[in-house]
């Protein structure tokens, strides 16, 4: 199999294309799955009346439900959802720590920033993807025409203070919003199992699991934050 380079003839920008193509896909993916995991949060946690004889009524005028049948198997749909979430948002993640090491191994130096900022411009939006306003902000008030190296390299390590707690900030209410609001539906919703013996059980175990599998990818998802703001930090050298 031909290395990258030589199967896009040393282009380098084919290869940051076909590399923002890749994550883009995945998070799209992973997107969706979120969207799907709170849609079945939402319609579990929303039904709060319950009628005589221990029924509840469901959203969207769908009527009324047995709540011994509804909210454990909510809950297991939860639990399905929340590790198939996991493992699509794991894609993206792990697509973006190969594109940034294809980038630093097989782009020359002294085009790996070019090749970085395509490759941020290339890429799509998605859900909890914070650090294009954190990078904005950066361009806005990088400073310039300071004739003073002093004052140049202060205002420069203002700008970068500003940015790196710019982004932690929008972080981590993105991973607030896009972990804690499943976590909390399906906490909620298994305080609502009525019931215990081998089907209490199950639903503890899938439960249990579930959570593993999301707090694997919150570290992961913290792993790559710490990347990004090794990158921002770090940012362009101030020029007088």
């Amino acid at each position: 199999m031909e290395p990258p380079k030589a199967a896009h003839n040393n282009d380098w920008r084919e290869e940051v294309k076909e590399l923002a193509a890749g994550v883009s896909m995945q998070a799209q993916v992973a997107n969706r799955v979120w969207l799907a995991l709170m849609t079945a949060a939402f319609v579990g946690v929303l039904p709060l009346a319950t009628k005589a004889g221990g029924r509840v009524t469901l959203p969207f005028g769908l009527g009324d439900v047995d709540q011994t049948l509804f909210y454990p198997l909510t809950f297991s749909i939860l639990v399905v959802l929340t590790i198939a979430f996991a493992a699509a948002h794991a894609q993206p993640i792990r697509a973006a720590n190969r594109a940034h090491k294809a980038i630093d191994n097989e782009i020359p130096e002294g085009q790996r920033a070019e090749a970085r900022a395509n490759f941020d411009m290339l890429r799509l939006p998605s859900l909890n993807r914070v650090a294009p306003l954190a990078q904005l902000l950066a361009e806005q008030f990088t400073p310039s025409g300071v004739r003073r190296p002093w004052l140049l390299r202060l205002l420069t390590w203002l700008v970068k203070l500003v940015t790196v707690a710019y982004y932690v900030l929008l972080k981590l209410v993105s991973l607030l919003v896009s972990y804690g609001l499943p976590a909390i539906a399906s906490v909620q919703i298994y305080t609502r199992v009525s019931g215990a013996g081998w089907v209490g059980a199950l639903l503890s175990i899938g439960g249990v699991i579930a959570g593993l599998a999301l707090l694997h990818v919150v570290l992961s998802d913290l792993g790559y934050s710490l990347r990004v703001i090794r990158r921002l930090w770090q940012g362009p050298e101030p020029r007088v």
